[in-house]
């Protein structure tokens, strides 16, 4: 019985191997043709994985930056929650997620999830920067310069792109 039993162990860890394997190499498929800017083949073979892998953030994030990509914000939005529930400290997923509520226009939302996304990472430029032109949008010029200086200390040229931007209204 302990022979058997020993036995069903290593089958079920080699299986776990081989299918976080094989997981591994979809998500690596999915997001060469990501990069090609197949985002339509990128989503299906997405679809794929986490439907076998329901908790794969990585999936999810990618899934919501293909659907960006297409101009679909209320899919990717779904996508990136579904992310952030299965990694809560998904910075690129916040990232992302504050793209999709800015492309609709939910500037409260939009500065939510960016904020969260410095709240991980206060490096995070490029979510400084929308964050910015979110502040901007929202005509709150002092909260849009706050993150000018900030990113003048990460990104001189994002910085300066932000500055123009709000001294062009």
């Amino acid at each position: 019985m302990k022979r058997y039993f020993r036995l069903s162990l290593v089958v079920l860890w080699l299986l776990t191997v081989i299918g976080t394997a094989r997981g591994d190499g979809a998500l690596k498929s999915a997001e060469k043709l990501n990069d090609a800017g197949e985002y339509k083949a990128s989503i299906r073979l997405l679809k794929k994985i986490t439907k076998q892998e329901p908790l794969n953030a990585g999936a999810w994030t990618l899934m919501g930056n293909s659907f960006l990509s297409l101009g679909k914000s209320e899919k990717a939005v779904n996508a990136f929650e579904k992310a952030i529930t299965a990694e809560p400290e998904n910075e690129e997923a916040f990232f992302g997620l504050g793209l999709a509520y800015g492309k609709m226009r939910q500037y409260t939302h939009a500065t939510e999830a960016f904020k969260r996304a410095i709240t991980i990472d206060p490096q995070h430029a490029n979510a400084h920067f929308e964050l910015g032109l979110v502040y901007d949008h929202l005509s709150n010029i002092s909260y849009a310069f706050e993150q000018y200086k900030i990113l003048k200390t990460l990104d001189k040229s994002l910085a300066d792109r932000l500055y123009h931007i709000i001294l062009g209204k």
